[in-house]
């Protein structure tokens, strides 16, 4: 209608910094707002621009071109510590990291067989080698700091109560999965890594790196056996993750990973 139509080109809002200029897929150019009701912020102008890589925000900051770079990778930001130029500031994320089990598959269709991948993952050298130390440790789907966080980590790396798990669900032989993540950098080395864990239960897995699009196309109608992926919340509020995580019946992850718990669903929609 001509009220959406309207707000392709110009803003409409209240708050501190309001829409000057926009030139598509370069730069957003904002002005501080005299208006606003705690006052007009200090710094004037921003412009944002449209640097899609890493290594060109990177290779701009070191320059001294840009004053901010926000998507670095944990390597990128790292290799900037020692630098008297740049001061590296870090606050836990709202994203998670997952690795996904279809609950209605094979061998994962036995909920000691799930446990024992839990087990066997070694959780501080996925934070370690793969996000450079830049990660938290956080086996729930509530980010730090969220209404209703409860710190609460009950897996660990422990290949022999995993191996008996294995055997107590008949698999004590291993068996194999197919192992599927994208195509970055990151997912990549998080999945050998993960690879190395279940090899030593026995799980033989064999990695199948997939274009974004494809994977979570097949993702989508239940379609993968294992996956290595993220989730970025839509809005900072638990239910913006208790619906995707736990309720089977919105047909996001739960139900992409077939696990039909009821239970869970029915406190994701009470809450």
């Amino acid at each position: 209608d001509m009220g959406e139509a309207w707000l392709t080109d110009h803003t409409a809002g209240a708050g501190p910094y309001v829409l000057k200029e926009w030139s598509r897929k370069i730069s957003v150019v904002l002005v501080a707002n005299e208006n606003y009701w705690q006052g007009a912020p200090r710094i004037k102008t921003i412009i944002i621009q449209d640097i899609p890589e890493s290594t060109d925000q990177l290779l701009r900051l070191k320059k001294g071109d840009i004053d901010l770079a926000w998507n670095l990778t944990a390597e990128q930001a790292n290799s900037l510590k020692d630098s008297s130029d740049v001061s590296i500031v870090t606050t836990p994320g709202q994203s998670d990291e997952y690795v996904g089990m279809n609950a209605g598959w094979g061998p994962f269709k036995d909920v000691r067989v799930r446990q024992a991948v839990k087990y066997a993952i070694d959780y501080d050298a996925v934070i370690d080698k793969v996000m450079a130390g830049l990660a938290i440790n956080n086996q729930q789907f509530l980010p730090v700091g969220y209404f209703g966080y409860v710190e609460n980590n009950p897996y660990y790396q422990d290949i022999e109560k995993a191996k008996e798990l294995m055997a107590e669900a008949g698999y004590a032989d291993g068996f194999d999965v197919e192992l599927v993540t994208n195509t970055t950098d990151r997912r990549r080395t998080e999945a050998v890594v993960v690879q190395e864990n279940l090899a030593k239960i026995g799980i033989r897995a064999e990695i199948n790196i997939m274009q974004a699009s494809q994977m979570y196309a097949k993702f989508r109608e239940q379609g993968l056996q294992m996956i290595i992926a993220g989730w970025g919340v839509d809005y900072p509020d638990a239910d913006a993750l208790a619906h995707p995580f736990a309720n089977h019946r919105v047909k996001q992850l739960a139900w992409r990973c077939a696990w039909y718990d009821d239970y869970a669903a029915d406190l994701a929609e009470a809450a």
